[in-house]
């Protein structure tokens, strides 16, 4: 139905505590960024490697913090984020306007794995997951929903997932390497995030047909779930650069 394309691209920096829906992400952050540093402090006394790095890839753009906690093993924490707005236009009627936001915000907690204490290392643990696509409509516009089309006063649809999830993944770069200052940081990976949650909101602009509409947005949403299971995995490929203190 939209064949013409406008989209503006801006790399989001949001207030942290903008949602509820990632607050507990953001409390999980602070907590490991405490327990983190503690660990700086561990790893200093015994000779242990800090270091830092700074990534843009699929989940954003943001930094990580490395702690070596043995010679085989690190342990990482990271903050990222991306914002990606989008207006779209329907060709047949350059009043109908579509807005699509997506929003990333993740914060990997992983433990690093170097299993010949070089560069290479298998990853694994856990996300504090924020992604989110909101659609909406303007009001006026004629949109298909279900099995109708319909003049709206509202519309609005939310993808989210779970907060918590896995994550499984290989790179190469070892931040916590002391012996040199200046490393090159790869990884990749995929964060299982489950299937997503879908809602959607509509309001007619004749209050006599909400209730076909009610039906067809039920249908809709049940369509779009189905449509949607491909983003039960997202992929992770990232790159930067890291320094060792």
């Amino acid at each position: 139905m939209i064949a013409r394309a406008r989209a503006d691209f801006a790399i989001g920096r949001n207030d942290v505590m903008r949602s509820g829906h990632f607050s507990n992400a953001q409390s999980g952050m602070i907590a490991v960024l405490l327990a983190s540093a503690g660990l700086c402090f561990w790893g200093r006394s015994a000779a242990a490697g800090v270091g830092v790095s700074a990534k843009a890839g699929t989940t954003g753009l943001g930094a990580d913090l490395t702690v070596s906690v043995s010679s085989n093993f690190n342990l990482r924490a990271g903050y990222y984020l991306l914002s990606v707005k989008a207006e779209f236009e329907d060709e047949s009627d350059d009043a109908d306007r579509y807005d699509v936001a997506l929003r990333l915000r993740s914060i990997p907690i992983l433990l690093d794995w170097h299993p010949w204490k070089g560069d290479f290392r298998i990853s694994a643990g856990a996300v504090f997951n924020g992604n989110k696509l909101v659609v909406s409509a303007e009001e006026g516009s004629i949109v298909g929903i279900g099995d109708g089309e319909y003049l709206i006063k509202s519309l609005e649809g939310r993808v989210t997932f779970r907060d918590f999830v896995p994550y499984a993944g290989i790179g190469y770069g070892n931040a916590a390497d002391a012996q040199s200052r200046w490393h090159f940081a790869f990884d990749l990976g995929a964060i299982f995030q489950g299937e997503p949650d879908i809602e959607l909101k509509a309001q007619a602009a004749n209050p006599s047909v909400q209730n076909l509409l009610d039906s067809d947005v039920k249908k809709e949403e049940q369509d779009l779930e189905d449509d949607a299971s491909v983003f039960r995995i997202y992929p992770v490929i990232s790159f930067g650069v890291s320094f060792s203190f």
